[in-house]
Parts: structure tokens; sequence; C-alpha cells
């Protein structure tokens, strides 16, 4: 990875000047639109915020490899315009408030068009039981992709209730991308990832900002941008890969993947709608309990390393155990969070 960013220094400052330049001159156009997220009952900031962070990584990363690369990846161009669709949905969310049921049929389009363009697919579950062979999908696979893909993505957005807290999470996604799969990709993908993690490092700044003039959100297109991305890179990391078995994902996005299974199981079970917001989320029970947003972000972020760390260490070393403790650990987790009679 160090390499990498060795080879591309001009691109990285581009990127990284660019969402510098894109969050300055779109701050004011965002007042102007109303692209803002104004303070109500159930949030916790205090100043009207421009919801433009997603619009700003986006353009960044993606202008960053049109300035010096031809694009000659199929995969990333048709990556690029699915994760724009995705953006622009957002922001439409953003602006508009959109119904759940009516975002989630348009993202399911979305994803089911893009794994028929490409053909990425989940094609085996590999052997995560120990069991001597791989558990192919078969007919299977698509319907299986396309769950894990909006599945990730709505998790991603469904976390970001927290300043830092999604672009953090998909930050740690990323690195670990680049690290274990880096091999996996084709150069220009792991140029894309670079530079998304670079743009995603100056929002965080801006977004940890606590003067009004300098602050900024992710927004749902932000979120679900950042979501699609990942989740569709992980999607190819587990396809094919011969070191690790696809499980290998799960605990690259261990946090995200548990607090909606949480928050999806605890609706049910209180009948609530499951695309209806609330205060349930791992964020949220931070935040009640006293903790600051960074404070909060921090230790999701570092519970999020412990788990990815604990991850690569079982399929490793335990690869027929990984799974086990995966859903071990979430039981524990949800048996908590049920336990918890607060309604936030």
């Amino acid at each position: 990875m160090f390499q990498l960013i060795h080879q591309q220094p001009s691109q990285v400052l581009s990127a990284v000047l660019l969402t510098i330049l894109l969050i300055l001159i779109l701050k004011p156009a965002a007042q102007k639109l109303l692209l803002v997220d104004k303070p109500n009952s159930r949030k916790t900031h205090q100043n009207v915020t421009p919801l433009i962070g997603g619009i700003c990584i986006f353009l960044a990363s993606s202008l960053s490899l049109f300035i010096f690369d031809d694009m000659q990846s199929q995969d990333l161009r048709s990556l690029v315009v699915a994760a724009c669709l995705v953006l622009f949905l957002g922001v439409l969310d953003d602006q508009f408030d959109l119904k759940a049921s009516r975002k989630l049929s348009i993202q399911v389009m979305i994803s089911f068009v893009f794994i028929q363009v490409t053909e990425i697919e989940i094609s085996t579950i590999g052997d995560p039981f120990g069991l001597g062979y791989s558990l192919e999908l078969d007919f299977l696979s698509t319907p299986f992709t396309l769950l894990v893909i909006v599945g990730l993505t709505n998790a991603f957005n469904m976390i970001d209730g927290c300043d830092g807290l999604a672009a953090s999470l998909a930050a740690l996604v990323i690195l670990a991308l680049l690290y274990f799969g880096i091999s996996h990709f084709d150069h220009l993908t792991q140029k894309f990832l670079l530079m998304l993690l670079s743009t995603i490092s100056i929002f965080l700044f801006f977004n940890f900002s606590n003067k009004p003039s300098l602050k900024v959100f992710l927004g749902d297109g932000g979120s679900l941008f950042l979501g699609f991305v990942v989740s569709v890179l992980l999607v190819k990391f587990a396809e094919g890969n011969e070191t690790y078995n696809p499980s290998m994902v799960l605990w690259f996005a261990a946090v995200p993947v548990y607090d909606f299974c949480a928050v999806v199981a605890r609706r049910l079970l209180l009948k609530r709608k499951l695309m209806s917001a609330d205060r349930s989320h791992i964020h949220h029970y931070l935040l009640a309990s006293g903790l600051s947003h960074l404070q909060t972000t921090m230790i999701v972020l570092l519970t999020a390393i412990v788990l990815l760390c604990l991850g690569v260490f079982l399929e490793t070393d335990y690869p027929s155990l990984s799974v086990f403790a995966f859903v071990g650990l979430f039981i524990v987790y949800l048996s908590l969070r049920l336990l918890d009679r607060r309604n936030y």
C-alpha cells in the first residue's frame, strides 16, 4: 500500500486538493439549494449543516482518476457509474426525504443491473465450516450477491448518525482491502481505493470540525455511495480469492453488519417498520451514555479494528471456527441490545 502511495504522489495530492476545493465551493451552493441537515428532536447537532461530503468524495476521487488515467477498466467504469446513481439517489433523499420503500427499490434495480453488466457475483462461500469441500451457490449466486450489496449499502447508511462514523468504518474497510487484497484488484482499482481513502481523510477533517463555517456532513448520498462501493469491492474480494474464505469479508465490515442486523431484529420484535428511523443504533446508545461524537466514533472504530484483527487471526489459523465465532459474537451483542429496554 505504501508503495502504491509512493508511486502516485501527484494523484493523491490532486485528490486532496480537489476535495478541499469542492467543499469550499459547494458549501454556499448547498445552502441555496437547501441541501442541508437541520436540527430536530432526533439529532444532536445545533446548526444547519451542508450535506455535501459524499458529493465531494465522489467527485474528487473520480476526477483524479479521469485526469491521470484513461479508465480502461470496464468493471471500474461500471462501478463509478453505478456509484454515481446511488449517490444521486441519496442526494434526492437528503433533499426531498424519499419513501424508504421507493429508495430501497431503486437500490435493488441499480445493484441488479450492475451485477448483470459486470458479472461480479459470489458463486461460492468456500469451506467456512471445515467440511473439506466448497459450498457452491449455483442459481442462488445472483440473489445472494444482490442481498449482500443492498444489505451492506444500507448498513453503512443506517450507521451514519454520528460525526465521522460511517466514513471512518468505510476507510477501515478500504485499508483492509488494500492490505489483504491489493493483488486481487487491478492497478486502476487499487488507485481508486487510494483516492477514496485520501478524500475520506480530508472529509473527516471538516466533519469533525467544531466550527460551523467548516463543518459538513456525509449525507445519505455519501453514506449510500460509500456503502455501495465498499460492498461491491468486498464481493469482488470474496469471489475467486484463493488465500482466504469468502467469510473473511464479514470481519471487514463486522460493526455495520452487527448494527444493521441488531436494529432489524429489534424492530421486528417491537413490531416497528423495518425502514423507520429511530435511535436504536449502537452510536445512539453510546451518545445517550454521555459520550461525545468523537469519543463514540473512536470507540466504535476501535471495536471494528479489534474484530478485524480477530477475524484475520481466525481465518488464517482456525478458518473452520471463523463463522461460528462471528455468529456467536453477534448473538452476544444482540442479546445485550435486546436486554436493554431503554428506548432511544
